[in-house]
């Protein structure tokens, strides 16, 4: 559970409701290879919903939900295990955007248009809990992954707000002959444009490995 990324991670009481197929049908189409749907699953116990008021408040049309995509096709990348936040529409239920790794494959391109063009009161909440999600997106394969340390330090303007997401992780370093562990700092930039209370554009690039 990563509260201090802006994101509340709930149990997921209604597993019978969950659209299992549909999601692995968007998955799917994003991605133009082999991948067969006896490949492509998911478990149904890891579903959290990602609760956060400001976004209730604001796109109630949505609800939002971090899963692991497991893709035995793409053992390469993280084990198959492709980590994936879904924004799924209580109004028509074929509207289902999934937003993966930046690194692993496009997401749906209509995912950050959720957030655009709407009137927010706390534009600063609003990038926190945005960032919070390329943070449950990150993946990497040289560190623990632990997340100690996480700290969000925020500048902004009328137009800009910067979050520089930071953790301390133990990763792999390379010597000559060995592997060493050690303490590394990580540190992942979000940059958020706005036009008055409203977002229009989100640059997310630096959440690349």
């Amino acid at each position: 559970m990563i509260v201090s990324a802006g994101l509340l991670l709930a149990s997921w009481k209604s597993k019978d409701q969950f659209p299992k197929a549909k999601v692995i049908r968007a998955y799917a189409q994003l991605l133009s290879d082999t991948s067969t749907d006896r490949d492509v699953s998911m478990k149904i116990a890891e579903i959290t919903p990602i609760i956060d008021s400001i976004i209730e408040k604001s796109i109630p049309e949505f609800t939002f939900y971090f899963l692991t995509i497991y893709n035995g096709f793409h053992y390469e990348y993280n084990s198959g295990k492709i980590k994936t936040v879904v924004a799924i529409s209580t109004i028509d239920s074929n509207d289902i955007r999934l937003l993966l790794p930046n690194d692993y494959a496009e997401s749906s391109s209509n995912f950050l248009n959720l957030f655009y063009g709407k009137k927010i009161k706390n534009k600063e909440n609003l990038c926190r809990f945005i960032s919070g999600l390329f943070l449950k997106m990150y993946t990497s394969f040289d560190c623990n992954k632990e997340f100690r340390n996480l700290h969000h330090s925020v500048k902004s303007t009328n137009r800009l707000i910067t979050i520089t997401t930071s953790w301390m992780d133990i990763c792999l370093e390379f010597a000559k002959d060995k592997i060493n562990y050690k303490d590394t700092l990580v540190s992942k930039i979000t940059t958020f444009s706005f036009e008055g209370d409203k977002l229009t554009s989100v640059d997310c690039a630096d959440w690349e490995r």
